[in-house]
């Protein structure tokens, strides 16, 4: 690696240290330690992002003669490795188990993947059944042998990869890696080289002395490991019950994607609410990826075992200001009651008083989530006899907000629809008034009380500046029963400017 293309010498994370040293550091980091890392600033995501493509890419490598080939056809057709190999690749290739490549294909996506192994990687095919049995989630396996090694296709039941590694053999096989994005369903026990057998286990005896070769534990419940907790007690709260269902996107999954903020999109409402009344818009959201089957299960909204925290900014936002934004991103004013996604307590629940049974509150009291995004663009309009409108488009920094703001909007459940691929923020006003939301702040030199920070116009506003929104959490009962949720809009503060032209 040049100095010029080494991320550490272009804009070093270990001052202290020689980039030698730096990437030494970061060799021998584990995964989980290398997403934290990899979260911190632009020089360590690319250090990370390096270091992990290339691990990947040397796992395909090992079993096709044209791997970058390979490598295009799992993105395009949406497969997935599975079992050893991403095992491998997510301990760091600690240990070689001379098996097969084993990959989940779709339904759908079965005979294309067969095809490019045949036209593409010269590969034979030595034996291709249907499964006799109804068997973690698959109808059909292929085995093929190309010049490099063997490939294992394992057909899906449904038009979804990821449905039979849900329902793999054990914990530890519970792990998926494509060119999108990567997972481990159980975090807590496989970097700790534990493992459950699963309640499906029906896997060829040889695979228990393979686990234990490469220095798994094996028990049957996790109160078996003195630190998993009480004995005998359920896990299921802790995402550590050998009987519980596990979905993709829960709480205690850990999962990451090559190209945080390009996937998932998510769109929320935020409110402004006008003197004629709340006029409150559906808080929606969808999901365009393969993940039909996978619904989440969970009523935590943040735990340790989320994953994909690193911030997505522009190439202009500098490191410091990426420290700055990670400060408001985890930012908690319990006195105040303020959260932010990310700190946003568990325990929270709609209040039971007269008075904010509309509101999410926390001690007795309504909570303010603070929501950090950039903007996108916005919007002034105003209809005759109705409140004029701004609106506002922000984007998320960090998928992990937008997965905790899904499960915020799934705790409330909202009735779902399609909706664009933007996180929207809409503000409402007084028709009364004829200047646009006046509640926003110049946070640029330091976050303080409303009344000590400069306030900052509205209309100066442009696409890519950094702001954060403090919101209250509000539904309304509408006259078929169901509810309307939406994020009523407080305050507006300004934390960084995007370059202007002159």
């Amino acid at each position: 690696m040049s100095a010029l293309s080494d991320p550490l010498l272009r804009d070093p994370v270990f001052p202290m240290f020689s980039p030698d040293v730096g990437h030494r550091i970061v060799f021998l980091m584990d995964f989980p330690a290398l997403m934290k890392f990899r979260a911190l600033c632009r020089a360590s995501f690319d250090v990370v992002d390096s270091i992990l493509q290339k691990e990947f890419y040397s796992i395909l490598a090992e079993k096709v003669p044209k791997p970058a080939a390979f490598h295009d056809a799992l993105d395009e057709h949406d497969v997935y490795v599975g079992s050893f190999s991403a095992l491998a690749f997510f301990l760091r290739q600690r240990f070689h188990i001379d098996t097969d490549l084993e990959l989940f294909v779709p339904r759908a996506a079965f005979d294309l993947m067969r095809q490019h192994l045949l036209e593409v990687q010269r590969a034979v095919c030595v034996s291709d059944k249907p499964v006799g049995t109804i068997t973690r989630g698959v109808i059909r396996v292929s085995e093929w042998r190309t010049p490099s090694g063997s490939i294992t296709l394992y057909r899906s039941m449904v038009n979804d990869a990821l449905y039979p590694i849900l329902r793999g053999t054990s914990t530890a096989m519970m792990v998926y890696a494509n060119p999108v994005r990567f997972g481990v369903i159980w975090p807590k026990l496989t970097f700790n080289l534990r493992m459950m057998p699963g309640p499906l286990s029906d896997a060829p005896e040889s695979y228990m002395p393979i686990f234990r070769m490469i220095g798994f534990t094996i028990h049957l419940y996790p109160w078996m490991w003195n630190d998993m907790g009480l004995f005998q007690t359920c896990a299921a709260d802790r995402f550590l019950c050998p009987a519980q269902p596990r979905y993709i996107h829960d709480a205690g999954s850990f999962r990451g994607t090559w190209h945080p903020g390009s996937v998932d999109p998510l769109i929320v409402a935020i409110v402004a609410v006008p003197s004629s009344g709340f006029q409150p818009l559906v808080a929606s959201y969808s999901y365009h990826s393969l993940l039909t089957p996978i619904i989440f299960m969970s009523d935590s909204l943040k735990t340790e075992a989320d994953a994909d925290d690193t911030i997505v900014v522009d190439k202009w936002v500098t490191n410091k200001q990426v420290r700055k934004f990670r400060r408001f991103l985890t930012w908690v004013y319990a006195p105040k009651i303020r959260y932010s996604l990310s700190m946003l307590p568990s325990s929270a629940d709609w209040g039971t008083r007269a008075y904010d049974v509309r509101f999410l509150c926390y001690r007795g009291e309504p909570v303010t989530i603070c929501v950090v995004g950039a903007i996108h663009g916005y919007t002034l309009s105003c209809e005759k006899g109705s409140p004029s409108r701004v609106e506002v488009t922000l984007d998320l920094l960090r998928n992990g907000d937008r997965d905790v703001m899904v499960r915020l909007l799934d705790k409330s459940q909202p009735p779902p629809r399609v909706v664009p691929e933007l996180c929207k923020i809409t503000l409402k006003q007084d028709s009364g008034k004829k200047k646009g939301f006046d509640a926003v702040y110049n946070a640029i030199d330091g976050f303080s009380t409303t009344y000590s920070m400069p306030e900052f116009q509205f209309s100066a506003l442009k696409s890519g500046d950094i702001v954060m929104a403090e919101t209250l959490l509000r539904r309304d009962l509408e006259v078929d029963g169901t509810w309307d949720v939406g994020f009523e809009l407080s305050t507006l503060s300004v934390l960084a400017l995007s370059p202007r032209d002159n």
